[in-house]
């Protein structure tokens, strides 16, 4: 992959003209995290063995009533309990901190038959180095009772973690699911199932931050006749009998369906795949193929679910690989954020030492990209560094001055205001790659961006009063936002706007923040933006508006051509308010659409490993590109500053709003 991208940004680039060396500040420290030596040296807290519910064992003649224990699972504890009853468990995984931490709520996998919670921490260290806290949970399996009894265990657990957040200093606005193959499925279900799954006395969920799926089944239906996983799929449905041996036997030809490893590397059991048996279920009924649909992933994906990161192997004969391309399918289509690292041959987990690790890191650069691990020391830890095996290196070192260094009284200051787009670690957003195109020695270039904020939530924070309290006259300040004005309204993560240009407001009570207890009046898109320009020209500098960079979503246009997402709606407003008051429009988005579709989909895919609309280095240095030859597109004031012009290619036309 290394290699690829290096030629990507050869063929992109070109010669970067001595614009990538600079003689400012040193390298950064690595984020503990981002070094894999770190995930053996942490030492958690850990309570066991938590009772969380006790709950009914239901008869289920289609499971296997001795499915197997595999190794490096939690030993159960006697238990004095009701006959037909059965406690279940959760374990608490902590490391010090004074604020509350981040949860990762953990289902372990076993083809929702078998096993318990992992007996070590170790396949989950990266989360604990990370400074997230990790519940693992125990769940009824096929033989304790059918679905949809997992599904309203784990949610039922889920509810344990909202009660006890304040004694476990859990953060309830970070909270995490993830798991493998059952367990990914479980942490789908966790974060997409409507309200109905939930059993009596665990209506209190906390909204799910993020979800982590390893190799997880999405599609039952599918699954109840693909040869890898239709076994213990119609084990755990319970709605069919298993055919008598001679009608196996003299039935359909054998096909493979191994019995499932605990779920592989994100459980922290270790299992090969077994060998093929012969087919002993008869063809799914209809009552089996509406309740495999009900229990599915899939039927309940749509706008507004949590950030999604998926992990799995091309070659996974436990379950299938389009399993996990439907899943991703779905989200693309219903606008919802999602990544993949799609493990080149890899299987049903067991991936190398390597690759485990790098989906590990890919997973944390994605709750970091979503504002659930801090961005930067500046958030509370230190600078990420380089990510191994193939991840894309860092860039050269900036001379960007960070929100606590001083400006250079003396000059005029470039301020960049915006989200994780802009600033999102000192190497994946575009604002700190930007300085080194600028003579810094005649313009400061100071990045005010921040991760996971929108143009209402960067004012309700008080961040837009820090900045403003630095702009003098003669400053110039780019605005850029969108990614984030579409989230809700009120809630754990309250940063959305009503849409478009208008004077409409919403009322809207708030739990959290500093409206917590109280209604907010929320205004519009353009308000919040309108409000910006007033306030820049108030001290003398001057607002300009960058329209939003692309996201990696291609479609293909009328004669059949693949062409990148071009988003408009937002870039209308913000457009529409520049030319009303006499401002600059750097349009960056069309010189960045143009760039990517001349180098193929492919080939722009690998600048964004995190998520469609997050990149890698690489990726935000590109994107400081689009910006600098926008600004010489418009003629900007600012381009008398840069050490060099970028040579100028064929910008394509941004389209209208609908």
């Amino acid at each position: 992959m290394r290699a690829a991208i290096t030629a990507l940004m050869g063929l992109v680039l070109g010669q970067c003209a001595g614009y990538c060396q600079n003689p400012g500040a040193g390298a950064a420290s690595p984020l503990a995290w981002e070094d894999v030596a770190n995930w053996a040296n942490v030492h958690p807290t850990e309570t066991d063995n938590i009772v969380f519910a006790n709950v009914p064992l239901i008869a289920n003649p289609s499971a296997s009533p001795d499915p197997g224990t595999p190794n490096g699972i939690r030993t159960p504890i006697p238990e004095q309990v009701a006959p037909g009853t059965m406690n279940l468990h959760v374990d608490v995984y902590q490391v010090p901190s004074s604020q509350p931490t981040p949860v990762v709520v953990q289902f372990h996998g076993g083809g929702w038959i078998r096993v318990d919670r992992p007996r070590s921490f170790q396949s989950f260290s990266a989360f604990l180095a990370a400074g997230m806290s990790v519940v693992t949970v125990q769940y009824r399996n096929a033989k304790d009772a059918p679905a949809p009894a997992a599904i309203e265990d784990v949610r039922c657990a889920m509810a344990w973690v909202k009660a006890n957040a304040a004694k476990f200093n859990f953060d309830l606005s970070r909270v995490v699911t993830y798991g493998g193959s059952a367990g990914g499925h479980l942490a789908l279900m966790a974060a997409y199932a409507p309200a109905s799954f939930d059993p009596p006395g665990c209506t209190g969920q906390p909204k799910v931050a993020a979800v982590l799926d390893f190799y997880g089944p999405t599609n039952l239906a599918e699954g109840l006749t693909e040869s890898g996983s239709f076994d213990f799929t119609h084990q755990w449905l319970g709605t069919q009998l298993p055919l008598a041996p001679d009608a196996a036997s003299a039935g359909t030809p054998a096909a493979s369906a191994p019995v499932p490893s605990a779920g592989g590397n994100p459980n922290g059991v270790a299992g090969a795949q077994p060998p093929a048996v012969r087919r002993r279920w008869p063809e799914p009924d209809t009552a089996t193929i509406l309740k495999a649909k009900e229990m599915s992933p899939l039927t309940y994906v749509r706008p507004g679910l949590p950030p999604t990161f998926i992990v799995n192997g091309d070659s996974d004969h436990t379950v299938d690989p389009t399993q996990s391309a439907e899943l991703k399918k779905a989200l693309d289509a219903a606008g919802v954020p999602n990544g993949q690292d799609l493990v080149l041959g890899g299987g049903h987990g067991g991936f190398s030492k390597e690759e485990s690790d790098k989906a590990m890191l890919l997973c944390l650069r994605f709750l970091q990209a979503h504002g659930i691990l801090p961005a930067s020391s500046r958030d509370g830890a230190q600078s990420p560094g380089v990510l191994p095996n193939g991840v894309p290196p860092p860039t050269p070192t900036q001379a960007n001055l960070p929100q606590d260094l001083p400006l250079d009284p003396k000059l005029p200051t470039l301020f960049i205001v915006g989200d994780s787009t802009a600033r999102n670690g000192p190497d994946l957003g575009w604002g700190d790659h930007l300085a080194h195109y600028f003579d810094t020695t005649r313009i400061n270039v100071a990045n005010r961006a921040r991760a996971g904020r929108s143009s209402r939530s960067y004012i309700d924070e008080g961040l837009w009063q820090k900045t403003l309290a630095e702009i003098k006259p003669g400053d110039y300040v780019l605005l850029q936002w969108g990614h984030n004005d579409g989230g809700d309204l009120g809630g754990a993560k309250p940063r959305g706007d009503l849409p478009g240009d208008g004077d409409a407001t919403e009322d809207v009570p708030q739990t959290t923040g500093r409206y917590s207890g109280q209604a907010e009046t929320i205004h519009t898109y353009g308000w919040y933006n309108r409000k910006y320009v007033a306030d820049i020209e108030a001290k003398g500098a001057t607002p300009m508006f960058l329209s939003m960079t692309i996201r990696d979503i291609w479609t293909p246009d009328a004669s059949g051509a693949n062409l990148i997402e071009r988003e408009n709606n937002y870039n209308a407003v913000m457009k529409k308010i520049a030319e009303e008051n006499h401002l600059a429009f750097i349009d960056m988005a069309s010189v960045e659409a143009a760039r990517l579709e001349a180098t193929g989909e492919e080939n722009a895919k690998l600048l964004f490993p995190i998520d469609h609309t997050h990149t890698s280095p690489e990726g935000a240095e590109l994107n400081a590109q689009s910006v600098v030859i926008g600004l010489e597109v418009a003629h900007s004031p600012l381009a008398a500053y840069l050490k060099a012009q970028l040579p100028l290619p064929e910008p394509a036309p941004m389209p209208a709003a609908k």
